[in-house]
C-alpha cells in the first residue's frame, strides 16, 4: 500500500472513523481499473486513492459504504463494466473489499484485581484501554502496562466517548460504582456495564432514578457484566467480561448473556 494511504488509514482509525479499503485484484478486457490500485472510504465521508474512476469507482464506493463499521471477513466483488454498470469498456474487474472498524476504547473504572486481569485481555482484543482509579498506588504502569492511566475520582471521569467505546465499572466501593455509572450512562458509550450481583444492580438502578437519570439511560446499564459461566475468581470474571464484549462486537447471540444492549 502507498505509505501515504497507509498513514491515512491508521490516522482515520485512531480518530474513531470506520474505514473500508478497496483493492483492485484483477481485470479482464478493457477496464479503467489497474491491479494494485486502492481506494479508502471512511465513515466521515473522506475518500482517498482510486480504483479507476467513473461509474466503476462510484459502484465500488457504494460497496464500501455498505460494510462501513461491520466486523466481517474480506470479500471479493466483481463488476462487468458493460451490463452491470452501463459503461462502454466491456471489460470486468475484481476487487477485494476489507472493512476496518474504528479502534474501540475501553474505559475501566477501578484498578482492582478484576481490572488487573481484564486489561491485558482488552488490549489483546484491540481496545485502547484507559484505567481510572483515585488510588494512585493502584494505577501504575507496572500493573497496567500499555494502558492510559488516570488517578481520578469516580464522579470526575474524563469521558469523551465514541459509539464504539465501552465503559466497565468495577471499583472497590458500591458508592463509587454508582457515581461512575451515573456519569457514564448519559455519555455516548456503546456499552456501559458494572461488576456486581443482580441485587446490587437493582439498588444502583433505584438510586440512579433518584439522581434524575431518565429511564432509557438507566435501561442501558448492563449489570452484572460477563457471560454466565460460573466465574468466581478475578481471572474468571475477566474472561467472562471479555467473552461478552466479543459476542457484542460480533453482533452474534451468546448463550447465557447477562443483560442486553439497547
Amino acid at each position: 500500500m502507498d505509505p501515504q494511504l497507509l498513514r491515512s488509514v491508521a490516522d482515520r482509525l485512531e480518530a474513531g472513523e470506520d474505514v473500508v479499503v478497496v483493492t483492485v485484484l484483477d481485470r479482464q478486457g478493457s477496464a479503467p481499473a489497474t491491479p494494485g490500485q486502492k481506494l479508502i472510504v471512511t465513515s466521515s465521508g473522506h475518500m482517498a486513492g482510486t480504483v479507476g474512476g467513473g461509474q466503476l469507482e462510484l459502484e465500488a464506493i457504494g460497496q464500501a459504504k455498505a460494510v462501513l463499521g461491520m466486523v466481517r471477513a474480506p470479500f471479493t466483488w466483481s463488476a462487468r463494466l458493460g451490463p452491470d454498470l452501463g459503461m462502454c469498456c466491456g471489460g470486468s474487474a475484481q476487487m477485494l473489499i476489507e472493512s476496518f472498524p474504528a479502534v474501540g476504547r475501553a474505559w475501566v473504572v477501578g484498578a482492582g484485581h478484576v481490572a488487573h486481569a481484564l486489561a491485558p485481555q482488552l488490549r489483546a482484543l484491540s481496545y485502547q484501554v484507559h484505567v481510572t482509579d483515585a488510588r494512585t498506588e493502584w494505577v501504575t504502569t507496572e500493573r497496567f502496562p500499555g494502558c492510559e492511566l488516570a488517578d481520578t475520582e469516580a464522579d470526575e471521569m474524563p469521558f469523551v466517548p465514541r459509539s464504539r467505546d465501552v465503559c466497565l465499572v468495577m471499583t472497590h466501593d458500591h458508592r463509587l460504582d454508582e457515581m461512575a455509572i451515573a456519569v457514564a450512562l448519559p455519555k455516548a458509550f456503546g456499552f456501559v456495564g458494572g461488576v456486581g450481583s443482580r441485587a446490587k444492580a437493582a439498588r444502583i438502578k433505584a438510586r440512579l432514578e433518584l439522581r434524575g437519570l431518565a429511564p432509557d439511560q438507566i435501561g442501558r446499564l448492563v449489570m452484572p457484566i460477563g457471560l454466565d459461566i460460573g466465574a468466581r475468581l478475578p481471572a474468571e470474571i475477566a474472561v467472562a467480561i471479555a467473552a461478552q464484549l466479543i459476542s457484542l462486537k460480533a453482533a452474534v447471540p451468546a448463550p447465557g448473556r447477562i443483560g442486553a444492549l439497547p
